[in-house]
């Protein structure tokens, strides 16, 4: 029972994605898994097990919840996909600190504690006395989001990453109270045999070692995936990572020293010590952790503990009272040139020995980068060194995407492409002939500079705000078309075209007493002023003011965009973009600049990337007329070097700051992806922990107060008898069932709906829930599917008539 419920509070208590059972239509299996078991991402029905189910139901409940952990829904969900890690796991974020394109772990949280990684959890080593400890793992600032070129595989693309011969982390395990221990003839007594919990993983001190000369220490420590018992001559069979092994005690003895040997499947092992390991031939390591000997006339046999899959890492130190002075980690047989290990303790004035620390300093041996779903494991050449802790990367968050685009439109023009208030626009921006370099086109200028002349035919644009704008501030960006002046009237038409999308023309009345007119865009008023002598005739030019400084323009994606002509000399036309609101929306509040420049060049236009904040242009390894740089907001910049003409500039804005996804994990963990996905969404919920159908009954007799999903049939839990109407023993509770056959029924009670997955044994129960498994596979529909087979793998489905 105990094992079953801990099964249970293992498959329920991961997040998941969404669920409720449907209202008031009829359940219909074609509905699963969602709107039957989910709707507005919410899980409301009691998840029952049987107290006298077989382990096998609990597992197949398992896997038809994990079928529902990645559901699509038609939500719309602000913001781009992030990813959760489910396991133990820290993400690389806090409340107020995000990772940003430049920064490192340790800008986010320097240290790590088990409020953070429960493999850290604090714990308590009972040697001569009970000490507590705490372990914490410690950042240096060397592993980095970037955007770069990993040289390793020829792709630029964002990385953590790390530099050769840089330290990674350091982990120390520190104990609050000494832990001590006798020396007996350089063995520390009170310490061996005895299990401490390192990152999670429980390891038996099997060997010490401390010299009193110099005071070196040397830790022998086994742990493993199967811990057992057995005596000379006996044989059992384990199964480990799916494959049998056969093993057999062969010998238990020795003279001076006890040893031990196995055969495995086989193949015979060396003569074993007490904390020695044996690699088999296909890796597997078996080692010793103690050897029970019995002496002569006494009835018990010899036996032997052991593990297999075996754990043996030795800590050594040269000096135990030097911290600067260290020393080896082995793992096997094998020394782990990355680690560093640091054991503190002294040995007092009545020759007791006092353990305070073990610390672990972790220096990479190469360059690494490990870019989006690739951990740091798979990079370092000995990732056993690491124990049960990992640095995993999931890429960037998303969001959706605005183009920017500065592109030649010939050999002398170029063009900026923008999405503004009203839609798509191509704004005209330089000229290039004869050594100089104009704002606009070749016969029609673009007017930045307020209270300038606008002539008929010239460009230019206006944005809401004052000042510099801010974010959410709207430009337009307009064609003066000319005055329509019929002389005798009080008032003449202005006429402008709106460049963006498809806008109709715009019309102003101007008052020629005033000499003014006024233009509302976006909420904002702007004058018109006649800045012609010659007030009747038709055509005249105009100067604008109002809005916000001239030469800036926000786009539909916030990107604040700055043109200008320095000096005034005609020789540049630059292009500066930037986030509109850094404060705002980057969370660093520090701006990151795309500086752009254009220039004459032999009577082309040159367009030229000056600078970008976060570094230069890295060229794409697999075509060398494209080079690439992202910034700390998120915005990829592309330049494309043209053969035939000026080079072309791109950039892909991104509605909100992208961030690293970094995460440091413990043991197996596995990643989902939350948000939007191809138009679809994904969110999750926490399912509700598995009750008994004891519990549920004591509560719901009627089992008709709420919604259920049931696994098991009538025999193993009461809660699915009451909702089937059978009887709870043999051979009642077997009516309706037959051996070979899995159910899969819904059923409503009371307004509520009941889901049962059954069948008359643990087998026929298992195939069921292999069936909702792999739901997407099967055609499920109507209120009842059976499951035909011999195995637990599902032969056949079939609709069960009215």
């Amino acid at each position: 029972m105990r094992a079953i419920k801990k099964i249970i509070a293992l498959a329920t208590g991961a997040t998941m994605l969404g669920a409720t059972i449907m209202g008031a239509m009829a359940a219909n299996l074609a509905d699963f898994p969602s709107p039957l078991l989910i709707k507005d991402t919410t899980f409301d029905a009691d998840i029952v097990y049987g107290v006298n189910a077989d382990p096998s139901d609990i597992m197949g409940l398992v896997d038809a919840v994990a079928a529902i952990s990645v559901v699509e829904t038609g939500v719309t969900v602000e913001g781009g996909d992030e990813v959760a890690i489910e396991g133990d796991s820290w993400k690389a974020e806090t409340s107020s600190k995000l990772l940003e394109l430049g920064e490192s772990l340790s800008s986010i949280q320097s240290t790590i504690t088990e409020d953070e990684l429960n493999a850290l959890a604090d714990g308590t080593f009972t040697a001569k006395n009970d000490a507590d400890y705490e372990q914490e793992m410690r950042f240096s600032g060397n592993v980095v989001l970037s955007y770069e070129e990993d040289t390793d595989e020829d792709v630029v693309s964002t990385f953590l990453t790390l530099d050769d011969d840089m330290e990674i982390l350091n982990y120390t395990l520190t104990f609050t109270t000494s832990a001590e221990s006798d020396v007996d003839d350089g063995e520390l007594e009170d310490f061996e045999d005895q299990t401490i919990k390192i990152l999670g993983i429980d390891y038996t001190m099997t060997k010490t070692e401390l010299s009193t000369d110099n005071y070196a220490l040397e830790l022998t420590m086994m742990g493993g995936a199967l811990l057992d018992t057995m005596e000379q001559g006996q044989v059992k069979t384990y199964t480990l990572d799916g494959k049998d092994y056969e093993v057999e005690v062969t010998y238990i003895g020795g003279l001076t020293e006890s040893t031990c040997k196995f055969k495995i499947n086989g193949e015979t092992t060396d003569s074993m010590v007490e904390g020695d390991t044996y690699t088999l031939a296909d890796d597997t390591d078996i080692g010793v952790r103690e050897i029970l000997e019995e002496e002569a006339g006494e009835v018990t046999a010899d036996m032997i503990e052991f593990y297999l899959g075996a754990d043996k890492i030795v800590l050594q130190d040269p000096n135990i009272s030097d911290r600067a002075d260290f020393g080896d980690m082995e793992v096997g047989d094998e020394t782990m040139d990355e680690v560093e290990v640091d054991l503190a303790a002294s040995v007092d004035a009545s020759g007791e020995f006092l353990f305070e620390s073990i610390k672990l300093i972790y220096t990479a041996d190469d360059d690494y980068w490990f870019g989006p779903g690739q951990k740091l494991s798979e990079k370092v050449d000995e990732p056993e060194a690491m124990i049960n802790w990992d640095i995993a990367y999931e890429g960037m968050t998303s969001a959706s995407m605005e183009s920017i685009e500065l592109i030649p439109a010939g050999d002398e023009q170029a063009e900026l492409n923008i999405e503004v208030a009203d839609g798509d626009v191509s704004i005209p921006v330089a000229y290039a002939d004869d050594n100089t370099i104009w704002l606009g086109e070749e016969t029609d200028r673009l007017v930045l500079t307020r209270g300038t002349l606008v002539e008929k035919d010239q460009f230019f644009f206006l944005s809401t705000g004052t000042g510099v704008p801010d974010e959410g501030e709207k430009s337009y960006v307009l064609q003066y078309k000319g005055a329509d002046n019929s002389g005798s009237s009080a008032t003449a038409t202005l006429n402008f075209d709106n460049l963006a999308g498809d806008s109709d023309p715009i019309e102003r009345s101007f008052n020629k007493a005033t000499g003014q007119a006024t233009l509302t865009l976006g909420g904002q008023e702007f004058t018109i002023v006649n800045k012609s002598d010659a007030t009747e005739d038709d055509d005249f030019n105009i100067s604008i003011s109002g809005g916000a400084t001239e030469g800036y323009l926000v786009t539909d994606g916030d990107a604040l965009i700055l043109i200008a002509q320095p000096g005034g000399d005609n020789s540049t036309v630059q292009v500066r973009i930037t986030e509109a609101d850094p404060s705002g929306m980057v969370e660093s509040d520090v701006q990151s600049w795309i500086n752009l420049t254009l220039n004459e060049n032999e009577d082309e236009i040159a367009i030229d990337v000056d600078t970008i904040t976060t570094g230069s242009l890295i060229t794409d390894p697999d075509d060398n007329d494209v080079s690439t740089q992202m910034t700390v907001y998120g915005a990829k910049v592309t330049v494309t070097d043209e053969s035939s003409g000026p080079d072309k500039v791109e950039i892909d804005w991104p509605s909100e700051q992208l961030v690293g996804q970094a995460f440091v994990t413990s043991g197996e963990v596995r990643a989902t992806i939350v948000g939007s996905v191809g138009g679809a969404v994904l969110q999750k919920v926490t399912i509700p922990l598995a009750k008994s159908d004891d519990d549920v009954l004591t509560v719901d007799p009627a089992m008709n107060r709420n919604n259920y999903l049931l696994v098991g049939g009538p025999c193993a839990n009461r809660a699915t008898a009451k909702v089937l109407g059978s009887g709870t023993s043999w051979p009642g509770c077997a009516d309706g069932f037959e051996e070979g056959v899995g159910r899969i029924l819904v059923k409503e009670m009371n307004g509520n709906v009941a889901m049962v997955v059954a069948g008359m044994t643990a087998l026929d129960t298992t195939r069921a829930t292999r069936v909702l498994k792999d739901y997407q596979s099967y055609d499920l529909s109507g209120d009842e599917v059976e499951v035909l087979g011999t195995t637990a793998t599902p032969q056949t489905v079939r609709a069960v008539s009215s």
